[in-house]
């Protein structure tokens, strides 16, 4: 079974939706295909996700439990036998850099797990999420777990250098003469 849902209404211009897979009859491969945006992937029946090499789909890539998709520019495959049940995040283009904290463009057709990013927050996260009673549970806990995220993040501040103004010199009679 396939569910999606909207994240909550302060974090819409960073994540497009939530998703679920569960229960559904699959293919050993999938391919994905290249969305142009970053996705969370959370395997809740296995702490581990597996995804084909391009150029050899028999060799096999294992990342954690919980991984970071950057952008893709063409299709990857993913090893779906140990994923019965997983939970996502995707991103709006350019959203994800404030709740993720990875620069646009750095995981540029790469994988990454998300512990590698968050440290033991990740593994917290899964933890919560394996053991939710149902989707609905889930699908709150993320937008529970990014907008804390995003509430948290260091917002750039532009520094703007204070210059005075220099002093305008006024005629006598407080008109300026139009050239």
């Amino acid at each position: 079974m396939y569910l999606r849902r909207r994240p909550h209404p302060s974090l819409a211009g960073h994540v497009d939706y939530y998703w679920s897979v569960s229960a559904a009859p699959t293919p050993a491969r999938v391919q994905i295909v290249p969305s142009g945006t970053l996705e969370v992937v959370v395997n809740l029946h296995d702490d581990e996700i597996r995804i084909c090499d391009r150029d050899d789909p028999a060799r096999l890539a294992h990342y954690s439990g919980a991984v970071v998709s950057g952008a893709q520019s063409r299709y990857f495959v993913v090893d779906m036998r140990a994923h019965a049940s997983i939970v996502g995040v995707h991103f709006r283009p350019g959203g994800a850099f404030p709740l993720l904290g990875v620069p646009p463009g750095a995981l540029t057709d790469e994988h990454a797990n998300l512990e590698a990013i968050w440290g033991s927050r990740a593994v917290e996260l899964r933890e919560r999420l394996c053991a939710a009673r149902d989707v609905s549970e889930r699908f709150r806990m993320l937008d529970g777990e990014l907008m804390l995220r995003f509430a948290s993040a260091a917002r750039p501040q532009p520094t703007r250098q204070k210059y005075p103004s220099p002093p305008c010199p006024r005629p006598p009679n407080g008109f300026s003469p139009i050239p």
